[in-house]
């Protein structure tokens, strides 16, 4: 049996794809949130190294879970993932937010382009 050819895929941006960077939480530092004046800082987090803050308004997530599917796994790099679920409006970015990219495991490419590596 012969095996399928692998082919590259590449991946253009297109103002479709920044759709997401204007919505919450990615709002850029002084453009409005949704919240307006009544977002309360209540906790401030960060990637691994520091380049991504932002802030929470809820002390404690909606919910929080282990996924180990597939998807999280690949994304992940891990047998599993925790993730704490807080509603997107709950969460303010503010520093590093043009850094970031969308990544959808959904597109067969193997491996990551972080704006810190």
């Amino acid at each position: 049996m012969k095996k399928p050819e692998i082919t590259e895929t590449k991946t253009t941006t297109n103002s479709k794809d920044e759709h997401w960077k204007t919505q919450a939480p990615y709002i850029a530092p002084g453009k409005s949130h949704p919240h307006g004046d009544v977002f309360h800082k209540k906790i401030r987090g960060a990637c691994q190294c520091g380049q991504v803050t932002y802030w929470l308004s809820k002390d404690e997530p909606l919910a929080s879970k282990f996924c180990h599917c597939r998807d999280c796994q690949k994304m992940h790099g891990a047998p599993f993932q925790w993730a704490a679920i807080f509603h997107k409006e709950d969460l303010a970015f503010d520093n590093g937010v043009d850094g970031l990219a969308f990544y959808s495991s959904g597109k067969n490419l193997q491996g990551h382009d972080l704006p810190c590596k």
